[in-house]
């Protein structure tokens, strides 16, 4: 098979032995792209760096912060030249995402962090794929490739952790022990990780990446405002994020609310899964008299055309928050962003510089600096573009492939694994 998109060479179709060597249990879950990726032959990874197989794992759907950081690297892995294989939980959206940019995907659903059955079947691919690298991208996903190493060596496994709520020294066990490294997302969840116990040599920080193509200033937002019947001189603020108890939207609608009251272009806009569908938040925000100025979007494929469509994106979090996904995304299109000062946010949001910050749970403070960024456009402006060099110098995809790369290049020569 010729791949019509590369220069040169003859692809053959990846895994085709893996599927075949497999138990027919697993085998029926194991899933071979129909397409060449061209980045599976033009790769940019350096000529000294040896191409790795590697094994990426995350069970839950797309659309998630987790996910798509963990769907993200691995394209761009494999994009580096890397042999990438993405593990999930059966769902049809990911067979179509892997299909389209070359990948092999295998579907195990991964129920319970002690089924010992399932590690075994983890451990089939990953004995099978002649893995390098395993990388679980959840707490489940560890604790099954944790059992997995005792059936099929790892020779380097690495974990993520992407929040930063604490983790206690009981749950820290299964980073200390079988674990190489341990990711976190921000330099606060690595100083709680180390609170914890967690040797400081198997903690690294690297960042969340972010699509700086996808998500750019060029992108159109007007469908999204026409779609939702926002005014064509409103004040439009957004807020993305699922509806969760530490996402702060108890915050937000009075804050909202007395934004609204000052400033009557005022109008506000809340997407993510869940949103639309709360009785609770539903009856706050008719109690605070948001009704005709509040629209409930509900998940939103089209990401980047939502935000696009705001003067100002705002992130209420009360806790929790690694580096939250959604304002490296805003920040990429240049939108002025208020952000609550929680997690690792204050790594990304430099205030006054790249954003304003604001103390959690204070609907007045956040109120005044929607207000302030509403009364001083050109400032919001500069903030906006600050973001956006902040994020590219900083937050690409690209940057962090490079430094999960030299993390897992250090892991095996330590260990032995590949010769210096």
């Amino acid at each position: 098979m010729r791949c019509r998109a590369c220069c040169r060479g003859t692809v053959v179709r990846p895994w085709a032995r893996l599927q075949r060597k497999l138990p027919a249990s697993t085998r029926c879950r194991v899933l071979l792209t129909k397409r060449c990726a061209s980045t599976m032959r033009c790769s940019t990874m350096p000529a000294d760096i040896p191409a790795l197989n590697i094994v990426q794992v995350n069970r839950h759907s797309p659309g998630g912060g987790g996910s798509e950081q963990a769907f993200h690297l691995a394209v761009a892995l494999q994009r580096r030249g890397h042999r990438v294989l993405f593990i999930t939980a059966p769902d049809e959206r990911w067979r179509k995402r892997c299909d389209t940019v070359g990948m092999p995907v295998a579907f195990l659903p991964m129920h319970g962090r002690f089924n010992l059955a399932m590690a075994a079947k983890l451990a089939a691919l990953i004995k099978q794929h002649r893995t390098h690298v395993v990388h679980a991208h959840k707490g489940r996903e560890q604790a099954l490739m944790f059992w997995a190493s005792f059936f099929s060596r790892i020779p380097a496994l690495v974990a993520n952790r992407g929040v930063s709520f604490p983790v206690g020294r009981l749950r820290a066990l299964k980073y200390r022990f079988r674990t190489d490294a341990v990711v976190a997302v921000s330099e606060s969840i690595r100083r709680e990780l180390l609170a914890s116990g967690v040797p400081a040599s198997k903690v690294v920080t690297i960042y969340g990446g972010v699509d700086i193509q996808r998500f750019h200033p060029s992108v159109d937002g007007d469908g999204v405002r026409e779609e939702f019947r926002i005014p064509h001189d409103a004040l439009l603020i957004v807020k993305v994020a699922h509806v969760r108890e530490w996402k702060g939207y108890e915050v937000f609608l009075p804050a909202a609310a007395a934004v609204a009251r000052a400033e009557p272009r005022a109008f506000f806009l809340c997407a993510g899964k869940g949103t639309g569908e709360s009785p609770d938040l539903d009856a706050l925000s008719r109690n605070l008299g948001l009704e005709h100025r509040l629209r409930w979007a509900g998940f939103r494929e089209d990401l980047p055309q939502t935000l696009a469509a705001a003067d100002i994106c705002v992130h209420a979090a009360t806790a929790g928050e690694g580096v939250t996904g959604v304002v490296r995304e805003a920040l990429a299109m240049a939108k002025p962003v208020v952000v609550t000062d929680v997690g690792g946010n204050r790594e990304l949001v430099l205030d006054h510089e790249t954003g304003l910050l604001v103390p959690p749970r204070d609907p007045d403070a956040l109120a005044q600096g929607m207000l302030a960024l509403m009364r001083a456009p050109a400032q919001a402006a500069a903030l906006g573009r600050a973001g956006r060099r902040l994020v590219e110098q900083r937050f690409s995809h690209e940057v962090k492939a490079e430094r999960v790369e030299r993390l897992y290049l250090d892991i095996l020569h330590r260990k032995g694994f590949l010769s210096t």
